[in-house]
């Protein structure tokens, strides 16, 4: 990157207009239609939900009531909705969470040809090779019983719930997301229900929880594939050696190995296993990609990596969107919400994305926790902007007036120096045990809250 490029202007209005774009009116009101059972609309329609939800999200409100005062003013950007706050807690309480599961996934769908597949770049060669390159992984939410009054008298700590999370490496963006209010159910076996969102031909790069034959077995019936570090519970044996060779200052060794077979419940599996060892550290990985061509060692041994881009997406979710604040005990809301910042993310992403690509740079050059903010404040001047134009031109009706472009703005950008991942340094902060970690309950357990349904 030349060394002037780092003070070129970013626009910062980019994921405002993806948003605005593909949540629409119509858009709800299909999802609606398709979803609904016995549910009304009233005055908190479904569109008027979602775009609370979503500015909640960009605007991290101290609380729900603060944010529903806020929304008697135009200018705040929250739906004008005339109806009683109790009005709203009452649908949010009620609003089964698969409307907005089927928002995410429509909205999803109609942006994803938007984004642009400028991630993770050094795998760019696979992508000739599969359909997709997706990593899988779950994660818990944060406590909420210190936030929530009717979980003060409840002992231990308390999950909100889980998510099990398809990302796409490639694009930068969530391709699939399912809620539990169970957040002690295996991450395995809620995998199983994701499998089925998985396209034919896709690769999927997992965690060792992944690793295990039901898993397997579910992703080749989906004539796809599956890239996971070994989990040592799964026993295979070596039928013979593939290759070897170096890489990264280490030495590598390829096998071909049965798995299962001894029982009529375990068909026999047959995967290719790699083992990289320098020194004392040591990787293995297992894969039903049985074709080196289409996968060779270091090629998995790089991937791999790569998946800790999903983990970095939970970050972004929880710490820059503000998830880990839960703001309603409903596990309806809890729904909502998270769905919300899944809206959000995906629009963010994308935004990233096109920036990353117009600048000629990495979109991983750009860090998320300084974009995020920047992008809010913008939407946040452009909103005010917007309306005091419009009341400048119902104020002259008779008078052709000549507008500034809002999108010139000088807020509406910011100097790509600003928005720069900033090197770290060799010295980490070591995280602190709790105690309390240990004793933890979801809210599958609490009495009085109503139970959310698996989806």
């Amino acid at each position: 990157m030349a060394s002037d490029s780092r003070y070129r202007k970013v626009f910062l209005l980019g994921t405002i207009s993806v948003l605005y774009e593909h949540l629409s009116q119509a858009l709800c009101d299909e999802v609606f239609s398709s979803v609904r059972d016995k549910e009304r609309q009233r005055k908190w329609t479904l569109y008027a939900m979602v775009k609370f939800w979503t500015e909640v999200t960009l605007r991290a409100p101290k609380s729900l009531s603060d944010a529903l005062r806020e929304s008697g003013d135009e200018e705040s950007g929250y739906p004008q909705v005339d109806a009683t706050p109790e009005a709203f807690f009452q649908k949010s309480a009620s609003l089964r969470p698969g409307f907005f599961a089927a928002i995410f996934q429509r909205f999803q769908e109609a942006t994803v040809s938007e984004a642009r597949p400028v991630f993770a770049s050094r795998f760019s060669a696979l992508d000739s090779r599969f359909t997709e390159i997706w990593a899988i992984d779950g994660s818990r939410l944060a406590a909420v019983w210190h936030r929530l009054k009717k979980l003060w008298k409840v002992p231990s700590v308390i999950l909100p719930g889980a998510l099990l999370a398809l990302y796409d490496i490639r694009r930068g963006i969530l391709r699939h997301l399912h809620y539990t209010t169970n957040a002690a159910k295996s991450e395995s076996l809620r995998a199983l229900d994701a499998i089925a969102h998985i396209p034919a031909g896709a690769l999927i790069v997992a965690d060792r929880l992944f690793a295990v034959m039901k898993i397997f077995a579910a992703v080749s019936d989906r004539n796809a594939w599956i890239l996971a570090k070994r989990n040592k519970t799964v026993k295979f044996r070596r039928k013979r050696l593939l290759r070897k060779g170096l890489h990264e200052g280490g030495r590598w060794k390829e096998y071909e190995v049965d798995v299962g077979g001894t029982t009529k419940k375990t068909p026999a599996q047959t995967w290719r296993y790699f083992r990289w060892t320098r020194g004392t550290k040591t990787y293995e990985l297992v894969t039903n990609i049985l074709d080196p061509a289409l996968l060779s060692a270091v090629e998995a041994l790089e991937l791999y990596q790569a998946r800790w881009s999903i983990e970095r997406m939970f970050y972004d979710v929880k710490e820059v969107l503000n998830l880990n604040c839960i703001y309603a005990s409903s596990a309806n809301a809890v729904a909502q919400q998270v769905y919300a910042c899944a809206l959000v993310h995906t629009a963010l992403r994308i935004a990233q994305g096109h920036v990353a690509s117009d600048l000629g740079i990495q979109p991983e050059e750009l860090s998320v926790p300084k974009f995020f903010p920047r992008v809010v404040s913008a939407s946040i001047k452009y909103l005010h902007v917007t309306l005091t134009l419009r009341e400048v031109v119902e104020l002259n009706p008779d008078k052709e007036l000549l507008l500034p472009d809002v999108n010139k703005m000088s807020f509406a950008h910011v100097a790509l120096e600003d928005i720069l991942v900033e090197k770290r340094t060799p010295r980490r902060r070591k995280r602190l045990f709790s105690a309390e970690r240990k004793r933890w309950n979801s809210y599958q357990s609490v009495p009085g809250l109503k139970k959310l349904p698996e989806n």
